[in-house]
């Protein structure tokens, strides 16, 4: 009989990316995988630690999966193991944790210490670990497909944590990019996502930076659409900005974090921009591409960010045509400059702040799905949410949803005729 395995993922896109390749490892050893919470042989979770609410839930599912499967062989992963191993030790149950740079190797790991009643514990110095990527891309419903180009991070931001858990930043090689999004396209995905650490910093000798892999990549036949995850606006320029504008194939849509509109927390944050250069930088991209959905990640509470600072935030997110917004609160990371930084902000006014700006991200997502309403957009369907009323994604990333039949993983043109609340509706056009 197979043995089974379950998995489990917190966090980013980048940590579904690498459990599906550590995935494929086991299927090819011959483990049958099973629904996580179901019973298992071994069962592993990819955890995360960017916030403290990632780490309790990383917590949560590690207890979750010794409590379904008393018997089965617990492996954690990732960046709380990177960081935290020793209190992840502390949970009775667990049998091995690798950081970051060792995860991929775990099935080496298992032959060794399977039959062993010590908890074995292996962490990488560097945390630089080369590629040997075996996955197909993590997917959402075999339509869209995440391609990993990146991992590390050399910024440093004061209060992220990510570069002491997954190590300085380091790309794979335009080849062996190339040739996965080739498979990934003839296997019927219809949209591939670049995914990263820091997505502005790709690098290959043979090949350049972000944007010449990009150029490698639309000249590709096969490939239909490209989406790019976040990135950073230090690194966006006007060849990048012209490629976008002028490429039938890369989506119209851009995720560039923010942080902070105001330029002494932002300096405080150590960031690598002015409220001044990201907002030219966003009008550049506006007008060289009008219908471009714009996303961005907006922080709230920073120590010393004070209601002057905060209004200057606002006022900033005011000026610029965001399609959404992602709030975040604050969270204290042991091990970051900002965890010794005075000055924290009231509990009380975090909230209040956090309150009035996802009231003004909901009035701008409004905004922006009201502009397109008579637009045509071309969509890939994704799932159908009840019979014959199909949900997808435009180019500029609208959640559009249709009437229709058999749409799924369907690429089709479409008139968008309504907008609601998070959603427009639209007509399939012949």
């Amino acid at each position: 009989m197979k043995k089974r395995v379950s998995f489990y993922t917190l966090g980013c896109k980048l940590n579904q990316y690498e459990t599906d390749s550590i995935k494929n490892r086991f299927i090819k050893r011959g483990y049958s995988v099973v629904k996580f919470g179901e019973k298992a042989d071994v069962s592993l979770i990819n955890t995360c630690m960017v916030t403290q609410s990632a780490e309790y839930k990383s917590r949560q599912a590690i207890r979750r999966a010794i409590k379904s499967s008393l018997d089965a062989y617990i492996i954690v992963v990732g960046c709380y193991s990177q960081i935290n191993a020793e209190e992840i030790s502390n949970i009775p149950g667990v049998n091995m944790i690798l950081g970051s740079g060792d995860k991929f190797n775990v099935l080496d790991f298992l032959d060794d210490y399977y039959e062993t009643d010590r908890i074995f514990i292996k962490r990488s110095e560097n945390n630089c670990q080369t590629y040997n990527d075996e996955g197909n891309g993590y997917s959402t419903d075999r339509t869209r497909a995440f391609l990993k180009i990146q991992d590390g991070c050399d910024y440093f931001c004061s209060y992220c944590i990510v570069p002491y858990a997954r190590g300085r930043s380091r790309s794979r090689s335009s080849s062996q990019i190339i040739k996965q999004a080739i498979k990934l396209a003839n296997s019927g995905f219809n949209e591939i996502v670049l995914t990263a650490v820091n997505l502005a910093e790709y690098s290959d000798k043979l090949c350049g930076n972000l944007t010449a892999l990009l150029k490698k990549l639309v000249s590709i036949d096969v490939i239909p659409r490209i989406r790019l995850s976040s990135i950073e606006v230090n690194k966006i320029d006007d060849e990048f900005i012209d490629l976008i504008a002028n490429s039938k194939k890369i989506c119209k849509h851009l995720h560039i974090p923010l942080q902070s509109g105001d330029g002494k927390v932002l300096s405080l944050m150590k960031r690598k921009y002015t409220p001044e250069y990201y907002k030219n930088q966003i009008d550049k991209i506006v007008e060289k591409i009008p219908c471009i959905g714009l996303g961005t990640d907006v922080m709230v509470g920073f120590p010393g960010e004070e209601k002057k600072n905060f209004e200057n935030t606002l006022r900033l997110v005011s000026e610029i045509p965001f399609s959404y917004m992602h709030i975040f609160t604050y969270s204290e990371r042991n091990g970051t400059e900002a965890y010794n930084y005075n000055h924290k902000v009231n509990v009380g006014e975090i909230k209040e702040r956090s309150r009035i700006l996802r009231d003004a991200a909901l009035e701008k997502k409004h905004d922006f799905l009201q502009k397109n309403v008579g637009r045509n957009e071309e969509i890939i369907f994704e799932t159908e949410e009840e019979k014959n009323i199909f949900c997808g994604f435009s180019s500029n990333y609208i959640r559009v949803r249709c009437k229709g039949e058999n749409l799924k993983n369907s690429l089709k043109k479409v008139k968008i005729v309504k907008s609601e609340d998070s959603y427009a509706t639209g007509e399939i056009l012949n």
